[in-house]
């Protein structure tokens, strides 16, 4: 057992028997070589610990609750067990790139300044490779970014542990979905995050796991907690809504949400009402943030993507710094 490993490496398992050795395969394929791998079983039902239990390799630590007690108790148990000074991120049906650690440590030792750091993933469909967006420079997340979405895909996560005990940073135990969201938000409170221009994992979509079933029959109990988290980085910010303007802008941020095209102009207004209250030296970032929310509500909603040049031309967040052009080639596409 490697006890002065630099990196943990930590998969939370459940009922993964079908992927847990790929992903794990994909830990010791690694180029960086001074990692443990900690794995902690929730309770799984099928065979996930057998074929866990079948490797021998001494970096390797493998722990199983008391039953089945859900993934923001194992997600914590998995930071208080962690002995390096950087803990990766890696969900169990997750596969990581064979440099990742390398990438991710070299940048985290060269830029003392931040504290956690991702980078982009490419995703595996029923078992094939399909690439992911293209991501066009380093992108360093401030503050209101996360507003809008997790900045990072926890697969590609590396957190420096110093942060987490200083700021004493918990997945929220009530958090049965987003509880990663919500990591990264508590994050963002103290430090930058970093998304790298490498990609650093392959995304698994498409099977029917657990977290893919669970947001079927739960939909409305996750659009909650997304909108408890949100709520959360309002106040800590300090961003100056009304009350009618900040449940709106919640409602119309929901999942699955149809918007039409007077809501996207609400939406729009009201991105534009949060930048005019923020720091000048955070405007700039926010008004690509925006830019973004509001190109992905167009692509996913087709009745507006077939107006998307008229939307684009008469937004007045689009007239600024040089992403709108990036939108406009999306919406072209």
């Amino acid at each position: 057992m490697n006890s002065e490993a630099l990196v943990t490496v930590f998969v939370p398992v459940y009922n993964a028997e079908k992927y847990i050795e790929s992903c794990m395969d994909s830990v010791l394929a690694q180029t960086y070589k001074n990692w443990e791998l900690l794995l902690i079983d929730d309770g799984s039902t099928d065979g996930s610990a057998e074929k866990i239990r079948a490797y021998s390799d001494r970096r390797i630590r493998f722990y199983q609750n008391d039953g089945n007690r859900g993934i923001p108790y194992t997600r914590n148990r998995g930071l208080e067990l962690a002995r390096g000074k950087y803990i990766a991120f890696l969900d169990a049906d997750d596969v990581s790139h064979p440099r990742r650690l390398e990438r991710s440590v070299r940048f985290l030792q060269r830029h003392s300044e931040y504290q956690v750091m991702g980078g982009g993933v490419d995703y595996l469909i029923d078992g094939e490779v399909k690439k992911g967006s293209r991501q066009l420079k380093q992108m360093v997340c401030r503050n209101y970014d996360c507003l809008y979405c997790s900045p990072l895909v926890n697969s590609t996560a590396m957190v420096d542990m110093d942060l987490v005990r200083e700021q004493h940073i918990r997945y929220n135990p009530e958090y049965f979905m987003a509880e990663d969201y919500d990591f990264f938000c508590q994050c963002l409170y103290y430090t930058s995050i970093v998304r790298i221009q490498k990609k650093l994992a392959w995304y698994r979509t498409g099977h029917e796991s657990i977290t893919a079933r669970a947001k079927k029959e739960n939909a409305d109990k996750k659009n909650a907690i997304i909108a408890q988290i949100r709520e959360k980085v309002l106040d800590h910010f300090k961003v100056k809504l009304t009350a009618r303007d900040r449940q709106l802008f919640l409602s119309l941020l929901e999942e699955e949400k149809v918007l039409q095209e007077a809501e996207y102009r609400e939406l729009s207004r009201i991105l534009e009402s949060i930048e005019k209250g923020m720091p000048d030296t955070e405007r700039e970032a926010w008004s690509i943030t925006a830019q973004r929310l509001l190109t992905n509500i167009i692509i996913q909603n087709k009745h507006l993507k077939n107006n998307g040049i008229y939307l684009w031309k008469t937004t007045p967040i689009f007239r600024r710094n040089s992403y709108r052009w990036i939108a406009l080639a999306r919406l072209l596409v």
